[in-house]
C-alpha cells in the first residue's frame, strides 16, 4: 500500500515511530485555498503529538506548504505552527486531514490501537454511583455535554475533548458563564481534568476554547458526601 511508505517515509523524516503516524496525516495531498490555515494547524499539532523535534517538524512543514495551492506566506505558516506548538492538543477521527484522506477506519491500524489503548468506561456507573443527586443541575448537563462531545469528536471516553465554552453551551441550554463556574464544580468532585480553561482564542474555534478530559473509569463520590446525601433523602 502506497500510504504505509508514505506512512515510514514520514517517520524517518520526523524521527517518530511509524505507529504513530496516522495515515490519514501521510497521505496528505493538495489543500487548496480557504482550508490551508486550518489544514497547517492541525498538521503542526500531529507533529507535536508525535514527539517530532521542533526543529525537523518545522522543516517537515516547509516542504507540507508545498503541496498548498497557493502555498501559505511563510509568516502565516509560522503563526499557525508556534500556535500549535505553544498549545499542545488532540484532534479525533473528523475534521480537515480525516474528510479528505482517511482510508477507512476498519483499514486504519492507528485508530485500532487508539481504541484498544481506551481505557473502559462503564457510562452506567454516572447513575448507580448516584452522582445526578450530588451533582448541581449545571455540573450534570455539562458532564453529559461532554460525554456528547467525545462522541462526536471520536476521541472515546476519557479522551482528550477541545472546544469552545458555546458547544457546552448549547449542548447543556445554559449561560456560557455558568459553564466554567461547572467545570470548576466538576473538577472538584475529580470527575474531570480541564487542561485549559479558554483563557484564549484557538485557530479554528469558534469563541474560547477549553482542553476538558474525563476521568474514566468513573469514580465512585466519597463515602462522607454520599451518605449525607442518602440521610437527607430519608428525611
Amino acid at each position: 500500500m502506497v500510504w504505509r511508505e508514505c506512512q515510514q517515509d514520514l517517520a524517518l523524516k520526523l524521527n517518530v515511530s511509524a505507529a504513530d503516524v496516522r495515515p490519514c496525516l501521510a497521505r496528505i495531498g493538495v489543500v487548496s485555498q480557504g482550508i490551508r490555515n486550518k489544514t497547517a494547524y492541525i498538521v503542526a499539532t500531529e507533529f507535536r503529538r508525535m514527539g517530532a523535534a521542533e526543529a525537523l517538524a518545522w522543516r517537515e512543514m516547509l516542504r507540507w506548504n508545498g503541496l498548498c495551492k497557493p502555498p501559505l506566506p511563510e509568516r502565516e505558516l509560522r503563526s499557525a505552527f508556534e500556535s500549535a506548538w505553544r498549545l499542545p492538543k488532540v484532534y479525533g477521527c473528523r475534521g480537515a486531514l480525516a474528510d479528505a484522506w482517511c482510508i477507512g477506519r476498519k483499514k486504519c491500524e492507528w485508530f485500532a490501537a487508539s481504541v484498544a489503548g481506551r481505557r473502559k468506561c462503564r457510562e452506567t456507573d454516572l447513575f448507580d454511583y448516584g452522582w445526578p443527586g450530588l451533582l448541581k443541575s449545571a455540573e450534570f448537563r455539562v458532564y453529559l455535554s461532554l460525554v456528547r462531545l467525545e462522541q462526536a469528536k471520536g476521541v472515546g471516553a476519557g479522551g482528550l475533548v477541545i472546544a469552545g465554552t458555546r458547544d457546552y453551551a448549547w449542548l447543556a441550554g445554559l449561560h456560557r458563564g455558568r459553564v466554567m463556574a461547572a467545570f470548576e464544580g466538576l473538577e472538584r468532585r475529580k470527575l474531570l481534568l480541564v487542561l485549559e480553561r479558554g483563557e484564549r482564542r484557538s485557530p479554528g474555534l469558534p469563541g474560547m476554547a477549553c482542553q476538558v478530559q474525563r476521568i474514566v473509569p468513573i469514580p465512585e463520590p466519597p463515602v462522607s458526601e454520599a451518605n449525607r446525601r442518602r440521610e437527607a433523602l430519608c428525611r
